[in-house]
């Protein structure tokens, strides 16, 4: 028999693997006619030579030269039906041991330089590998044919705070003992700390350094493997109060069966959430908050759990991605379920302990949890005020990408005159629907992704995250800040500004915050200061924009100069959102299709020097922002607008007087400038969310696409009705619906083209 590519080889195997796979649920282990068929499907399939049995001379020395740990080669330890060598490439088949090898040191000496010697990268491996110079490279090919010769164990920590000196101390005790082994500390910072923690399943990058318990032993015997072991786990329990918790964190490839074991067998409902809970203890103390993530894609991939061993992934069970909805859904249903009373708030409660959400994940208002669990998830104390409805449990995302983002009302930002919207450059997203469906762009339908692109979110389903296409910025940005008072010609350069800014390369783009009696004209170029300078100079030379301006730095930090009008500070702040909201805030937005005259500007100074006055931000279109058509998305701000006027206020202090001047300010200068706006209809930015212009009624237990139109085409224009006709299409109940959600297009209007 011809010998069969290794790939071809790899998928016969597999098929005959199945053989075994699907044994009955209940058996301890495949009945012998099942083996027997196995052993007949391999010796089919495959060349000779390359499969070895137990009946084989040479099944034990191939089995001994796949291991590097004696303790995998104990009578107790689990033998595979056979032994597949494809191009000496050995699989075990029947066995679920997972194999771990240690090749780490450390030099514990004070630093001379009579200490370093000075080799190549590859020699310095060689160096680390054997303790010394003059080893030869083939060393490292060679992985040994024999038995192995030696038992080892090894458990790990992370360590995020420098330990005392005191612990040090105690440390010495313990590597006198008799079967002590050694430890092993391996720093990190550098790359590791760039890295995010989510960029792999990987996630411990910000600890100072690992920590390895690391005990080794030639002896054969259970007593010698007792003492080693007890060693090793005696020096861990030790280290306990000195490194990171919550969970204790370990790295996998230092696999430790003592963080806890798979549940064997198979089963499915209540069975698998028992199962992923219990891998959850070993899987976040390896992949933290990963763990998840990682189930998520093993439920797509492998959902039978065929690829399992003692600390494999399991499949996330769908009820974790779907209980939510199914819990909500149980109680919103008027003809109720079988232990359910419509009305009834417990109900929920109920169904989410029925499904087993683990009570870490779930807060109540009777719990201590909840207050601080609801704050850290808002950003406006008006939300947070006696007055605002509470919801009747939190269920918190156990990963950070179920969080979303400012997408789905479109998402502008600075790159937006030369890439678009946020929405312009999603290539797929995964939602739940109101029916507990998981969907992506192929499965859910052009309709339903050109709505959630843009369609105000929150409509439609639950977006769970989006796959978003990359864009090109050069390795050096310039940017730059200048501020002009009132008395030093704002209102001038403001006028000039509107027909300027518009019109601009699509490389730069220049607004304006205008606040208390000044101008601040703030620009992002992609591209070097001079160009910058040079282009200012023949377009805005009103603004006296000088090199001397400019500050050249990398995109990345732009976006926290522009943030914290600063770029000096640390990248990190990016990703620190806060646990609670410290202010109130008001915004209201128009769009400007002809420039405003000059005698408008000057009214409003007098808005601004109010004591509660806010701010107005101008941010320029054109660029990408024109060229886009306007039912391209939902977005439909497109050609003919040249900016978005933003009337901002923000205030700590708390009370109705305060929030009633602050509002009253905002709504003042709104209706102050509503002759020189768009108009029919006055139209604003849907992420700029106003309750101002309008509040869904429910008729008929659904939401009135009549009042829904009054603000709809403000925010959408022509593409509301088109919002609302795919709202009907996939969620005519009006499952999902707030006082701004899109309202589902009654049959009578039909919609011919979605």
């Amino acid at each position: 028999m011809a010998a069969a590519p290794m790939s071809f080889a790899f998928t016969l195997l597999a098929a005959c693997i199945s053989v075994l796979h699907h044994a009955p649920a209940a058996a301890a282990a495949a009945p012998a006619n099942q083996i027997a068929g196995f052993l007949d499907c391999l010796a089919a399939s495959l060349p000779a030579g390359v499969v070895y049995t137990h009946a084989s001379r040479s099944y034990q020395s191939v089995l001994e030269s796949s291991i590097k740990n004696l303790l995998f080669d104990t009578p107790a330890t689990p033998t595979p039906v056979a032994v597949v060598d494809v191009r000496g490439q050995t699989a075990w088949v029947g066995s679920s041991t997972m194999l771990s090898e240690v090749y780490y040191a450390i030099a514990n000496k004070t630093s001379r330089l009579s200490d370093c010697i000075e080799m190549t990268w590859v020699q310095s491996v060689l160096y680390f590998a054997f303790y010394g110079t003059g080893k030869p490279p083939e060393m490292l090919l060679d992985r040994g044919t024999g038995r192995p010769d030696r038992y080892f164990k090894a458990k790990s920590d992370y360590v995020q705070e420098p330990m005392p000196s005191q612990v040090w101390e105690t440390t010495w005790s313990w590597l006198l003992k008799d079967g002590a082994g050694l430890l092993i500390l391996d720093p990190y910072g550098g790359e590791m700390a760039r890295v995010a923690p989510a960029a792999t399943p990987f996630p411990h990058r910000q600890a100072l350094y690992n920590i390895q318990y690391y005990g080794f032993w030639s002896e054969s015997g259970e007593a010698a493997a007792a003492k080693h072991m007890g060693w090793i786990r005696g020096v861990y329990g030790e280290m306990e109060p000195y490194v990171s918790k919550n969970p204790r964190g370990a790295y996998v490839n230092y696999r430790d069966l003592d963080l806890g074991v798979n549940d064997d067998g198979d089963g499915g409902g209540g069975v698998a959430s028992a199962r992923y809970e219990k891998a959850t203890v070993w899987g976040r103390a390896y992949f933290k908050a990963n763990f998840e993530r990682l189930a998520a894609v093993k439920a797509k991939v492998d959902p039978d759990n065929y690829f399992k061993n003692e600390q494999s992934i399991p499949p996330l069970p769908t009820s974790r991605l779907l209980v939510l909805i199914l819990c909500t859904l149980a109680i919103s249903c008027s003809s109720g379920i079988a232990g359910f009373a419509a009305g009834d708030d417990d109900a929920f409660i109920r169904c989410l302990a029925a499904a087993a959400v683990p009570p870490r994940l779930v807060h109540t208002p009777g719990s201590a949890s909840y207050a601080p669990t609801l704050v850290s998830s808002i950003r406006n104390l008006r939300f947070v005020t006696p007055g605002t409805p509470r919801p009747l449990a939190i269920v918190a995302a156990a990963e950070a990408g179920h969080a979303q983002a400012a997408v789905r009302g479109g998402g502008f930002g600075t790159l937006m005159r030369r890439y678009g919207l946020a929405a312009d450059n999603v290539l797929d997203a995964v939602l739940v629907d109101a029916d507990g469906r998981l969907l992506n762009r192929t499965t859910m339908g052009e309709g339903l992704f050109w709505a959630i692109r843009g369609g105000g979110g929150e409509s439609f389903g639950v977006v769970l995250s989006w796959k978003l296409r990359l864009v090109r910025v050069p390795e050096t940005v310039t940017v730059f800040t200048i501020r002009r008072p009132r008395n030093q010609s704002a209102t001038d350069l403001i006028t000039k500004w509107q027909e300027i800014s518009p019109s601009l390369p699509r490389d730069v783009i220049l607004r304006v915050v205008v606040q208390s009696q000044h101008a601040q004209f703030e620009s992002l170029f992609l591209g070097r200061c001079r160009r910058l300078a040079r282009l200012m100079r023949a377009r805005f030379p009103e603004l006296g924009m000088t090199q001397s301006d400019c500050e050249e730095i990398t995109w990345i930090q732009s976006t926290v100069y522009f943030a914290f009008y600063s770029s000096s500070k640390p990248l990190e702040l990016l990703l620190d959102r806060g646990t609670e909201p410290d202010r109130y805030f008001k915004a209201k937005s128009d769009y400007v299709q002809e420039p405003i005259p000059r005698h408008a500007w000057e009214s409003t100074w007098p808005w601004l020097e109010e004591h509660d006055a806010g701010l107005l931000i101008l941010d320029p279109y054109g660029g990408e922002m024109a060229r886009v058509s306007p039912a391209a998305t939902p977005f439909p701000h497109r050609k003919g607008n040249l900016y978005n006027l933003q009337y901002y206020s923000f205030w700590f202090e708390h009370g109705a007087e305060t929030l009633e001047r602050h509002l009253s300010w905002v709504r003042g200068l709104y209706g102050e400038m509503e002759p020189y706006v768009s108009k029919n209809p006055r139209t604003g930015y849907v992420n700029y969310r106003d309750m101002d212009l309008g509040r869904n009624e429910i008729e008929g237990n659904v939401t009135s696409y009549t009042k829904g139109k009054v603000w709809g085409e403000k925010y959408f224009r022509g593409n509301f009705e088109r919002l609302a006709a795919v709202k009907a299409m996939v969620d005519p109940d009006d499952f999902f619906r707030n006082e701004q959600s899109i309202p589902p297009l009654p049959a009578a209007k039909g919609w011919s083209s979605i």
